[in-house]
């Protein structure tokens, strides 16, 4: 679906509203907030090695992603960029999701140091 499509059935998506330019910016603003607070479960006991390790490098290839929606702008390199940041967000979670279900179901919490709380 394109943006056209939705600024046509009147649905305020963000490169309709705010632009193209603006929405790159805001993607890179919000996953550089993101990938921090993805760390958080590990750092306050919540989680344990395996989820800091995943939600780290994921979250780094999540950063690495969204700077290359933000610097490729034109043509058919920044579709590419714009669907390979969606596809990875989708497995982020996913990842992040199993890593915490394998780790709570099977008891491999591992111990780390309560860092926050």
């Amino acid at each position: 679906v394109k943006a056209a499509d939705y600024g046509r059935a009147g649905i305020p998506m963000m490169p309709n509203v705010a632009g193209p330019a603006a929405t790159r910016r805001q993607i890179v603003l919000y996953t550089l907030l993101m990938a921090p607070v993805a760390v958080l479960p590990a750092l306050m006991g919540f989680a344990g090695l395996a989820y800091l390790v995943v939600s780290v490098a994921s979250g780094l290839a999540m950063i690495v992603l969204a700077v290359r929606v933000w610097l490729t702008t034109e043509g058919e390199a920044a579709t590419k960029a714009c669907w390979s940041l969606f596809g990875f967000s989708i497995l982020y979670l996913f990842g992040l999701f199993a890593v915490l279900l394998v780790e709570n179901g099977l008891g491999l919490m591992w111990a780390l140091p309560k860092v926050i709380g």
